[in-house]
């Protein structure tokens, strides 16, 4: 599967709203030695686990109305 086929079960990765494209990285989030897929649009961050691409983790980096994006880097 191509990254670029991913997304959740119910077809987006990141929330529809956001309209200012996505940041992807990806790190060891979990510390299982399994690279982790990292996407951040605007203030989101949503971590999910590698080989599952089960959702670990979805966070806001700041304020959530601040639209300008977040950078994302191991």
């Amino acid at each position: 599967m191509a990254f670029t086929d991913f997304t959740k079960d119910n077809g987006e990765v990141i929330d529809v709203i956001f309209n200012g494209g996505v940041r992807v990285a990806l790190a060891d989030a979990n510390g299982d030695n399994v690279l982790d897929i990292l996407a951040g649009a605007g203030p989101r961050v949503e971590v999910f686990v590698g080989f599952r691409l089960e959702l670990l983790m979805d966070f806001f980096s700041g304020d959530k109305n601040d639209v300008r994006g977040v950078s994302i880097s191991q």
